[in-house]
């Protein structure tokens, strides 16, 4: 029962999203019968689903395009850690609250960084899921080997929540500073919070934390 109870809120879970994005489902699948060796895989629906991009040339990817160009993280992050891979992988730990989500900020959210894309403002956007901002801000870094200088303040967070929380209704995205006013002027509109954290560069990834430098690690490493 407490499976199946744990399907039935993750389909509801999603149900909600897809209405508020008007969203549609077009297949999917759950199983209840997937174990090996006596030990069940975790309760996941699986969904197939498509989209159309009207405009090939308006594409953004995920990873840094070039040198100099600075760095935002839209959306807001909290003391959110249950459920999070830095919990599972680090400490061994498959538990906790998992973070909170808040569909009409999600929605702010996407349509802040879809109006940017739509007028030629970033060069790329990553959302923030498995690993928190720590995880990926390393992952813009690997395709292009562009690497970044990062500067956080924890402003009463715990360090770990801010590296590698998984708040939810985050993007990270880059952009010529020339454009950083207008991306600021659209997030305003639609009440998302907007923070500059570093700029692209060099061959290293160098993270710092209220002035502390905490990483500094090649791109390929």
């Amino acid at each position: 029962p407490e499976i199946y109870w744990q399907f039935r809120k993750a389909v509801e879970g999603m149900s909600a999203a897809c209405l508020a994005f008007n969203t549609p489902v077009i297949g999917g699948n759950v199983s209840f019968y997937n174990e090996t060796e006596g030990e069940a895989i975790y309760p996941t629906p699986v969904v197939g689903m498509v989209g159309l991009l009207e405009d090939v040339e308006r594409r953004c990817t995920q990873s840094f395009k070039t040198a100099g160009d600075i760095i935002v993280l839209l959306g807001s992050t909290y003391d959110e850690l249950g459920g999070s891979e830095y919990l599972a992988v680090i400490h061994g730990l498959v538990k906790g609250k998992p973070p909170a989500l808040d569909l009409e900020r999600e929605k702010a959210v996407q349509r802040t960084v879809l109006t940017a894309i739509r007028q030629g403002l970033l060069r790329s956007a990553h959302d923030l899921s498995e690993g928190g901002l720590a995880v990926a801000l390393a992952e813009t870094t690997f395709e292009n080997l562009i690497g970044a200088e990062i500067h956080l303040t924890t402003a009463g967070l715990r360090k770990d929540s801010l590296l590698f929380g998984e708040s939810q209704s985050r993007i990270l995205v880059s952009l010529p500073q020339d454009n950083l006013a207008m991306l600021q002027e659209i997030a305003g509109q639609h009440n998302v919070s907007l923070q500059v954290i570093g700029q692209t560069g060099g061959d290293r990834l160098k993270l710092y934390l209220d002035n502390e430098q905490v990483v500094d690690l090649s791109v390929k490493e």
